[in-house]
């Protein structure tokens, strides 16, 4: 009876402890705290390698990937999840993209990466604290790697001293000719962004409303980083090395200004000495800047370049008058006007001063007045030669020109034109 009771409390106790068991590892991951203080590199695991190939210019390259996840329950009811760790409010300057070449299954392609830097102020205690867990999380991915350093080709690989082979996550700028860490200079991190639809990170402000990319670039802004301990890449090969691949899962913005918006000297009390030393310096230098930028707007209008027109033709569609025949009088010059008339092409060009008129019928033929930019020539009357004709007079007979004093008027002129012939030219022979 004794024996049975007690195996019945036995089986009581163990069903029970199942149940808590199963209760635990149903939690969701809204119930994990990430934060930094709580990681612990024995909880830090990694999978088994896996190898891929890629398509390079010189050819396939192998490489290798240690894939991570986080036990965030005990080791005796393991709750496996991927790895977060979220720091201390960070300084950052937003998201950066960078464009690359890359080849692919279907040939060469231009790729796209997102990426954030994050600074570590040493002077605040929560980023030193920060930095020491990540000394911790090295150690452990080194510790992991050495498991499978023969499969990726780390044959020499010192967990203890991990070295170039396989460097820490945060960059410390190091002096170049010791190799020692410069002192004062605060290290930083990088990490890449996940911009497919299904996966974006999110970026946040402090009610959880989400802000878009754009207008988290080129800021001095200040976040609380979710980090994403994806894997360890090892490219294979001559010379194997290994590297973290941190992606940025979330970030909440708690600060954010435009880069260089704020003058570190208006921060600080120069402003207000300097105003308590010169008053109405203010209103001063507001007439001041306003003068300046009337100046630099009316030195702009005279630099502006003026209008062109449109260069009139000079290949017989107009005459070219010498711009000296307007000056100091309102006529122009006729010889000047009719030099300038272009030449009529396959046809005989008799010049003016040549012609010898013979005035019959004393009618004159008035021309249009050419205007300008829409003047078109007008064509010489063609004289043909006739065979002389002999007149037998006792007075020799002279030619009557009928030239009359033209005046050309600045707007408008009628030039007048020898008239034209209707009979047979009459010359005179000795």
């Amino acid at each position: 009876m004794n024996t049975q009771t007690q195996e019945t409390q036995t089986t009581q106790n163990t069903n029970q402890q199942n149940n808590t068991n199963q209760q635990k590892t149903q939690f969701s991951e809204e119930e994990i705290d990430y934060s930094y203080p709580l990681f612990k590199g024995d909880c830090f695991l990694g999978n088994e390698p896996d190898t891929k190939e890629f398509n390079t210019q010189a050819g396939k390259v192998k490489f290798h990937k240690i894939f991570h996840l986080y036990n965030y329950g005990t080791p005796e009811v393991p709750i496996l999840r991927k790895c977060l760790i979220e720091g201390p409010p960070l300084k950052t300057s937003g998201i950066v993209t960078k464009e690359f070449d890359a080849t692919g299954k279907n040939g060469p392609y231009k790729k796209v990466s997102h990426s954030m830097m994050f600074t570590f102020d040493l002077q605040d205690q929560e980023c030193k604290d920060c930095l020491v867990k990540f000394d911790e999380l090295h150690l452990a991915g080194a510790r992991i790697l050495k498991g499978y350093a023969g499969k990726v080709g780390l044959y020499d690989f010192d967990p203890a001293r991990p070295g170039q082979a396989f460097p820490s996550p945060v960059y410390y700028k190091r002096d170049e000719i010791t190799g020692e860490i410069r002192k004062g200079l605060n290290p930083t991190l990088w990490a890449k962004l996940n911009h497919w639809k299904s996966n974006k990170t999110l970026i946040t402000d402090i009610n959880g409303v989400p802000i878009e990319w754009e207008s988290f670039r080129d800021v001095d802004a200040t976040v609380i980083p979710l980090w994403h301990i994806e894997n360890i890449y090892i490219k294979g090969g001559q010379g194997a090395s290994a590297m973290y691949q941190i992606k940025l899962f979330s970030a909440i913005v708690v600060h954010i200004e435009a880069v260089n918006s704020k003058s570190v000297q208006g921060a600080s009390s120069t402003l207000e000495r300097y105003k308590a030393k010169h008053p109405g310096l203010e209103k001063k230098l507001a007439s001041q800047l306003a003068q300046v930028r009337m100046e630099r707007q009316d030195m702009l209008d005279r630099e502006e370049p003026k209008p062109t027109h449109a260069i009139l033709p000079t290949d017989g569609q107009m005459h070219q008058i010498p711009g000296k025949s307007y000056q100091g009088t309102g006529e122009a010059d006729l010889h000047a006007f009719l030099s300038g008339a272009p030449p009529i092409q396959n046809q005989p060009v008799v010049p003016v001063q040549n012609q010898v008129p013979v005035v019959q019928s004393q009618q004159y033929v008035t021309l249009p007045v050419p205007q300008q930019q829409t003047y078109q020539p007008v064509p010489q009357p063609v004289v043909t030669q006739q065979p002389p004709q002999i007149v037998q007079q006792s007075q020799p007979v002279q030619p009557q020109l009928n030239v009359q004093p033209v005046q050309f008027q600045t707007q408008q002129s009628q030039v007048p034109q020898p008239p034209i012939q209707t009979g047979n030219p009459i010359i005179q022979i000795n």
